[in-house]
């Protein structure tokens, strides 16, 4: 990292401001969008870097992200870094935010021990932070219920769009029965994939052809599954940004399977992209599309429920596709990233 960089970022600000970042991930556009109103104050770092940052005057402030990878039992490194940095920008007078992303841990759902030890770090980093960003109302009411925080030092500021960095394809030719439904995104426990298969075992459409495209880490999982008469695609790995608008276009509808959900990157990159969806009725979610048609969506965890809707979905007819798909972009557009990116900043650090 060039600190002298850092020291010219600082002046030409009036406040001199510098906000450290961390965790800071390149391949995740999310921290893209939310910084890209004001990237130039926003550096990305690590834990280990930032209390050098603090004691030097070339941070003037903290954001932290993804809590589960801060305090983790099974990184003792990363969470003594974690501590000495907060605690170090909090005795130099730096301001401190934190987001939250996530119910429980992403990948800790079946460890009781590891869930207790997430939600005790949690509640000490809510008492840390001068500022805690949720992306719904629903969100916040969340964090009230189980964790004591005081309720004026939480902002509600929603997930962007993918406004200006993605844009729609036209959805190439394809036989006319065919009904593609794209499940997109990391493999994880909470995305609920062992419903969304169970529900495509016994959906059936007379006159449809339904296939279920899985993309992104972990779809290797499901090789050789059975959907009954239906077809799964399987695109395991790590999707490249320039195959993605293709890969949405080749769909009909996106379907997400959430166990439990706060908040969803790959549903704002469906909206972006045009994809009318299917979602639980999770309250965050359900936010999303207040003041306009109500999304696809069915009961979290009722397959039958799921099933049903899919089954609506595949039976609709071009001209009802087309005007949903108008209706997500309707959505992405009010999401627009430099707004809600600008929001963000003033709410967390001021003007």
């Amino acid at each position: 990292m060039e600190y002298a960089h850092l020291a010219l970022r600082k002046a030409f600000h009036p406040g001199g401001r510098v906000i450290a970042v961390t965790p800071a991930f390149a391949d995740n556009p999310y921290q893209g969008l939310i910084y890209s109103a004001w990237s130039h104050r926003a550096v990305g770092t690590d834990m280990m870097t930032v209390a050098k940052l603090t004691k030097w005057g070339l941070a003037t402030g903290l954001h932290l992200h993804w809590d589960e990878y801060l305090f983790s039992v099974d990184r003792p490194e990363i969470m003594q870094a974690s501590l000495s940095a907060i605690k170090s920008t909090r005795a130099r007078g730096g301001r401190i935010a934190f987001t939250v992303h996530n119910v429980v841990p992403h990948d800790d759902l079946g460890d009781p021990e590891k869930v207790r030890h997430f939600r005790t770090w949690r509640q000490w980093l809510l008492e840390q932070s001068d500022a805690v960003h949720v992306h719904s109302r629903a969100a916040r009411e969340m964090i009230l219920s189980d964790y004591d925080i005081a309720p004026e030092r939480l902002h509600v500021v929603p997930h962007p769009s993918y406004a200006g960095v993605f844009t729609p394809l036209e959805r190439p030719a394809a036989p006319a029965d065919r009904r593609r439904f794209l499940g997109f995104g990391n493999v994880r426990r909470n995305k609920g994939m062992p419903n969304l298969i169970g529900a495509f075992k016994g959906l059936a459409v007379p006159g449809r052809d339904i296939e279920l495209h899985i993309a992104g880490r972990g779809a290797e999982a499901f090789e050789g599954t059975d959907l009954g008469g239906n077809r799964l695609i399987l695109s395991p790995g790590f999707v490249a940004e320039a195959e993605i608008p293709r890969l949405f276009a080749d769909a009909e509808f996106c379907v997400f399977g959430f166990d439990s959900a706060l908040t969803s990157g790959s549903l704002m990159l469906a909206l972006t992209l045009g994809k009318p969806v299917i979602v639980p009725e999770f309250a965050s979610l359900m936010e999303i599309f207040e003041g306009g048609p109500a999304p696809l969506s069915y009961r979290p965890g009722d397959v039958e429920d799921l099933t049903s809707v899919l089954a609506r979905a595949a039976a609709m007819d071009e001209d009802e596709i087309a005007e949903r798909a108008e209706q997500s972009l309707r959505i992405a557009k009010v999401l627009d990233p430099a707004v809600i990116s600008r929001e963000l900043e003033e709410a967390l650090f001021g003007r």
